[in-house]
């Protein structure tokens, strides 16, 4: 028996084992993904909608505003066991969310592992185009001596928590620093100014672990910072930088070293990392470190 159907919170067990299946980097606990799928579900508007023959997910369709932005990009990832990754299959999950006609955005995204030749393939064929290519790097932390890298006098480095709890207006400078160090992501990649309060309301689920997310401060004011999510034993960066009056001091590097120390001190296996090929800095600085270049992850899009 064939069915689609928009998911409920009684399917995502069925969709998780679906993931697993046809993602061989999926390494989230059920508990970890439930909980991103619900806080993604709150703060950037995630449907699912998959296909089900004999009770097992076949196809999934994941659509939701690209980092919570409203209105500028609707991202559509269409993951798909071999023999379903087709157009008819794609469009009947997308018209069980209202097609294109219900997509109130300029823009329709897609993200692609360079090894998903077939879906490639097949986004290509319906008109999405490359515009950007990110280098997926890992680095594992057998390979890891923690190095401990002095800082200037005036500078330190606090966890996410810690530095809620010693600064004045956290929310307001945490908004500030976000929105500098994300104005210099090349212009392929989308961004929305969604405003302090709508910014704070999503910080407050954001996946980032709060004890192994750090921040630079000079004095009380914040130029930097490195936001991690945790799954089981692994890490991965979710959003690396310092402010623009600081850079080119080698800040960069010692936040890093910081962060890979703090991972390994609390017994992280392997940290991945996700950068832009054009990034030549942060990509010669990650090679340096140790990490491992593994596939690279395209980004493709349709103007409506």
């Amino acid at each position: 028996m064939t069915n689609i159907a928009i998911s409920t919170h009684g399917d995502l067990k069925k969709i998780y084992k679906f993931k697993q299946r046809v993602d061989s980097n999926f390494g989230d606990s059920f508990e970890k993904w439930k909980e991103n799928v619900l806080r993604l579900e709150n703060t950037a508007d995630q449907k699912l909608v998959f296909l089900e023959e004999n009770g097992e997910v076949t196809a999934l369709l994941c659509s939701s505003n690209f980092l919570g932005a409203p209105t500028l990009v609707r991202v559509i990832n269409f993951d798909a066991l071999n023999g379903y990754i087709t157009k008819s299959i794609f469009d009947s999950l997308l018209d069980a969310i209202g097609g294109l006609a219900g997509i109130k955005h300029p823009t329709i995204g897609t993200s692609i592992l360079s090894t998903q030749e077939v879906e490639l393939e097949l986004m290509q064929s319906m008109g999405f185009k490359e515009v950007a290519r990110y280098s997926n790097s890992e680095l594992n932390f057998l390979d890891w001596e923690i190095t401990e890298i002095p800082l200037e006098e005036n500078f330190k480095i606090l966890s996410y928590n810690d530095t809620l709890k010693s600064i004045d207006n956290f929310d307001e400078k945490f908004y500030q620093l976000h929105e500098e160090i994300v104005s210099c992501i090349p212009e392929s990649i989308h961004h929305e100014d969604i405003g302090l309060e709508a910014f704070t309301q999503r910080m407050k689920g954001y996946a980032h672990h709060r004890d192994l997310s750090f921040f630079m401060l000079d004095d009380e004011n914040l130029i930097g910072l490195s936001l991690v999510k945790i799954d089981g034993k692994n890490a991965s960066t979710l959003l690396t930088g310092i402010a623009k009056k600081y850079q080119r001091q080698g800040l960069a590097r010692k936040l890093k070293y910081h962060l890979l120390n703090k991972c390994k001190s609390a017994d992280i296996s392997k940290i991945i990392t996700h950068n832009e090929n054009d990034n030549v800095s942060i990509l010669t600085l990650n090679k340096e470190l140790g990490f491992k270049k593994t596939v690279a992850r395209l980004i493709l899009e349709k103007n409506l």
